[in-house]
């Protein structure tokens, strides 16, 4: 099954860019994953969490103070002591608490959306580098070893099983690229949350502290 070594250097070269390719994109990705979890952008998600609490938290908590203590002071007026607990009870007031206390739920969720969308940057970076080393893995050791014994004839016999394991090697890339595409899309959507985040809460609302 002897081949051209021009054919054979072509393919080598091709081989070699991809695999280069994987190899640096998979350390920029790891790279971008380990930056994540260090204290610059833990202070960032610190901060930005503050400012959600400051315009977001803390008004509904005011509110929600406010109209406790005026219910208080009309419970009282009537001889009567306010008890949280009976408050979705109230048919007069119920409506008011319960819209409260949802705002608030929500204001808690989006925070902790956050904080999540972080944390599945890291999961997604880790997962773009292990998939982008592993085509660099499979590409190299099996069309490398294929390239080398076709310029013999030693692989004559197999030549059926050579083209199988061929296919085997260029649809399992054609899958890890199909699933580094996917986490691309991931990491697009994730990265806009935080992003949008940051410019809202740091960037176009500077804090002073």
């Amino acid at each position: 099954m002897l081949v051209s070594t021009d054919l054979v250097a072509s393919i080598a070269v091709a081989v070699g860019l991809l695999i280069g390719a994987s190899i640096e994109f998979g350390h920029r990705y790891r790279d971008r994953g380990a930056s994540l979890l260090e204290k610059p952008k833990a202070d960032e998600l610190a901060e930005i969490r503050l400012g959600m609490r400051d315009e977001e938290t803390m008004p509904i908590l005011e509110k929600l103070w406010e109209f406790l203590n005026r219910t208080n002071q009309e419970l009282r007026k009537t001889n009567r002591e306010m008890k949280v607990s009976e408050l979705s009870l109230d048919t007069g007031r119920r409506g008011k608490f319960n819209d409260l206390i949802n705002d608030l739920f929500q204001s808690f969720k989006g925070e902790i959306e956050i904080k999540q969308s972080l944390e599945d940057l890291t999961r997604e970076y880790s997962h773009l580098g292990g998939a982008l080393y592993s085509i660099a893995g499979i590409a190299g050791f099996g069309s490398y070893s294929i390239l080398i014994l076709s310029l013999t004839n030693w692989l004559d016999p197999f030549s059926l099983e050579v083209g199988s394991g061929g296919f085997i090697i260029a649809l399992t890339c054609s899958i890890l690229g199909i699933y580094i595409v996917v986490l691309l899309k991931r990491v697009g959507r994730k990265l806009k949350v935080y992003q949008d985040a940051m410019k809202k809460y740091l960037l176009e609302v500077p804090k002073l502290r």
